[in-house]
């Protein structure tokens, strides 16, 4: 997975109940600035534009009466690489001057 990609974690849930207990978890801490979802028995983490530090072990994990279960992923998030960022700085740069001298 690249940086400022989007990317949702998925999982699916049968359970006894129509509300489980849903929680994330990442690198074993609880998940702070997603909003995950759970709908039709299937549970979802997305991150809007992911960050290198958005690398690392996720678990879902799932609890009702009858119990508990979890599941886990590990998403690696590469930077982009230094000749794309400068080609991006070129563009940018090259667009700029443009607009000066118009």
């Amino acid at each position: 997975m690249n940086v400022f990609c989007r990317f949702t974690f998925e999982c699916r849930l049968e359970c006894d109940t129509l509300v489980p207990v849903i929680q994330w978890l990442k690198d074993n801490e609880p998940i702070k600035g997603f909003v995950p979802s759970y709908k039709d028995g299937i549970c979802r983490l997305t991150i809007e534009e992911t960050m290198l530090r958005d690398s690392g072990s996720f678990v879902c994990q799932a609890k009702t009466e009858a119990g508990s279960t979890e599941t886990s992923a590990t998403l690696r998030v590469k930077g982009l690489t230094l000749l794309f960022l400068l080609c991006c700085i070129h563009i940018h740069i090259y667009i700029y001057m443009y607009f000066i001298y118009i």
